[in-house]
């Protein structure tokens, strides 16, 4: 279970990472794609160090599912911060345990028990009540995508998670270098190209950022979205390989709610302790049933 543990808190680090980056108004996209930049350097060097010359189709092909996962992940999040902030966010996010489960039943004739059953069910009344209001002024965040974005982010998490139980199933652990290394291969194209496209995502950055970028490294305002990708990379990597360990040691249907449940009440309580967040009592009740049903689904 340790390594379960320190994945949580891996996880819920790259959540706090990701909103400062947002709240500051950096440069996000700098950020993430910095972030899987300094992932795939880390990954080279290992498949380097650990010399695994032989290079595995599934593992390969698993990995970049993991990593279009991240990338892809990485832009619904951002979507998502400025509406509801980090800790519906990533409750959002950790409620994507739906999907392996169902594919559990579905693909693999698994009978659900009657609290996995019921959990399910709790996930599914929780999402309205998570995504009911947004708290940004912002008319353009009020449009059709929010709804799109919400389901999209929650079966492309699934996926990932689903690649990850199917690398420890089907793959030695002795390919985990490939794996990561294929990982963040993936992930750092994407984030290329979204790199290149962030403008229609992202508003440009602050006077103050600019002014900054235009000395240089003057006020550390283009300094500090490189530092923080670079330091998020390796805490990336971290959750990646946890996880990992995590399901080899402990069944999926523990490891993913268990994992879903912390990291996200985790970060419902530091974006209230660091950014004073505050949801309504609809929200929070959401969060209550999501909590309740990722507990149940575990059992």
């Amino acid at each position: 279970m340790g390594f379960l543990v320190a994945h949580i808190l891996f996880v819920v680090g790259f959540a706090l990472a990701l909103r400062r980056a947002q709240t500051r108004g950096y440069d996000f996209f700098l950020m993430t794609g910095t972030n899987y930049a300094t992932g795939l350097v880390i990954g080279v060097v290992w498949l380097a160090v650990a010399g695994t010359a032989t290079v595995d189709a599934p593992t390969v092909l698993l990995g970049i599912v993991q990593g279009a996962r991240f990338s892809l992940a990485v832009v619904a999040i951002y979507l998502l911060l400025v509406r509801t902030g980090v800790g519906i966010t990533f409750v959002l996010l950790r409620m994507s345990v739906i999907v392996p489960t169902v594919a559990s039943i579905v693909w693999f004739n698994e009978r659900p028990d009657p609290p996995t059953l019921i959990g399910i069910a709790l996930l599914l009344a929780a999402l309205p009540l998570l995504t009911r209001s947004g708290r940004s002024e912002d008319a353009q965040l009020r449009v059709w995508w929010y709804w799109p974005v919400v389901i999209g982010t929650l079966a492309v998490t699934g996926a990932g998670l689903i690649a990850a139980k199917a690398f420890v199933e089907v793959a030695p652990i002795e390919n985990l270098p490939l794996y990561a290394t294929s990982t963040f291969a993936a992930a750092t194209a994407i984030a290329l190209a979204t790199y290149v496209m962030r403008r229609r995502i992202q508003p440009a950055p602050r006077p103050a950022v600019d002014d900054s970028m235009s000395l240089g490294f003057g006020r550390g305002f283009f300094r500090e979205p490189l530092a923080l990708g670079v330091v998020t990379g390796v805490v990336n990597m971290g959750q990646l390989v946890l996880i990992l360990f995590a399901l080899r040691d402990v069944p999926g249907t523990i490891v993913f709610p268990a994992q879903s449940a912390g990291s996200a009440l985790l970060t419902i309580a530091a974006g209230y302790l660091l950014w004073h967040e505050r949801h309504s009592r609809g929200t929070l009740a959401g969060a209550g049933l999501a909590a309740a049903g990722l507990v149940l689904v575990s059992i």
